[in-house]
């Protein structure tokens, strides 16, 4: 399934705010996934507050 990803803010303890252009909003919690493939590089705090969107998806800004 495919979302157009209107916002993307990092919260505080590794959760992130999401917009979605249909309206739906909400945080996601990204604590149980920091172990696993590529989101171990997230447990940075300085590279997890580099998130933002990249051709309407969810991406690390780089």
């Amino acid at each position: 399934m495919y979302w157009d990803v209107k916002t993307v803010k990092p919260l505080p303890d590794f959760c992130i705010y999401v917009e979605i252009e249909d309206g739906r909003k909400g945080v996601f919690d990204l604590k149980p996934y920091l172990d696993h493939g590529a989101f171990r590089e997230l447990r940075s705090v300085h590279y997890f507050n580099q998130v933002g969107i990249l051709f309407g998806g969810g991406n690390l800004a780089q």
